[in-house]
């Protein structure tokens, strides 16, 4: 079996701004939902797992934009496991447009954990060891951007509070990773938005649930740089982010058409 798989992805006029470019919550999505197909198609997918007491939660988020996919394009998303330790799995991704050019990439760090004791399993000796056989080393598919930095959020101060309901909850019970992302995104406004992010970054740092009240602590570190935390009201952490908007607006198809 090949060890790299790709999946495409349309973006319907639902699915975009008022930029015309896809929302970073359906991207993340299809993204996702690409590393499930690609686990599911190896029979670890997260229905496999769970009949054995076992799911996917996703630790670290990082990712890089040349451009947004816009309304009306057919992109291709692939991904592939790069490397596995005890604990964790780095998984990457790579967006291409219709002409194989890429347009983003994306690092991820995943552990699986244990349904009931939420402690994480150990990927090395789990079925024993038949992840490691999916592996693509860096030289054979190279995601060519940065490891995340680490996020210092000394400077925060309360930016806005949130209550989650029904639907920001996923299959594993807390907080969806994606509507993190989305609440994140929606600090920002709509000028800086049409500006477009150029790279997100998120860790993933303790699970929140369904009535919760999440906090929103931000920091500009420069112009073009933001710094959120998102904690509960007892002061736990459950994810750090760093936004970096491009310095300026990114065009759309009918700019470019209209430039020719």
């Amino acid at each position: 079996m090949q060890r790299i798989d790709s999946f495409p992805l349309f973006v319907e006029p639902f699915h975009v701004d008022f930029n015309r470019r896809i929302f970073m919550g359906v991207l993340c999505n299809a993204m996702l939902n690409a590393a499930g197909k690609h686990s599911h198609n190896r029979g670890w997918g997260i229905p496999d797992l769970m009949k054995e007491g076992y799911t996917w939660v996703l630790s670290r988020f990082s990712v890089e934009f040349g451009r947004m996919p816009e309304m009306g394009e057919t992109c291709n998303i692939a991904t592939w496991v790069n490397s596995a330790i005890r604990l964790f799995t780095n998984r990457y991704f790579r967006i291409d447009d219709a002409e194989g050019t890429p347009i983003a990439y994306c690092r991820s760090v995943w552990a699986m954990i244990n349904v009931e004791t939420r402690k994480p399993a150990d990927l090395l000796t789990f079925r024993n060891g038949e992840l490691n056989t999916w592996k693509v080393s860096e030289e054979e598919a190279p995601c060519p951007i940065a490891d995340m930095r680490p996020i210092r959020n000394k400077e925060a101060t309360l930016a806005r509070s949130l209550q989650t309901y029904y639907s920001d909850v996923d299959i594993n019970g807390h907080i969806n990773s994606v509507k993190y992302i989305e609440h994140i995104v929606n600090l920002f406004t709509n000028e800086e938005l049409t500006r477009g992010i150029r790279r997100i970054d998120i860790a993933y740092k303790a699970e929140a649930y369904q009535g919760d009240t999440l906090l929103f602590f931000t920091h500009r570190e420069d112009a073009n740089t933001l710094l959120v935390d998102v904690r509960k009201e007892n002061g736990d952490v459950c994810v750090q982010s760093r936004i970096l908007l491009h310095t300026a607006p990114q065009e759309n198809n009918e700019d470019k058409q209209t430039t020719k």
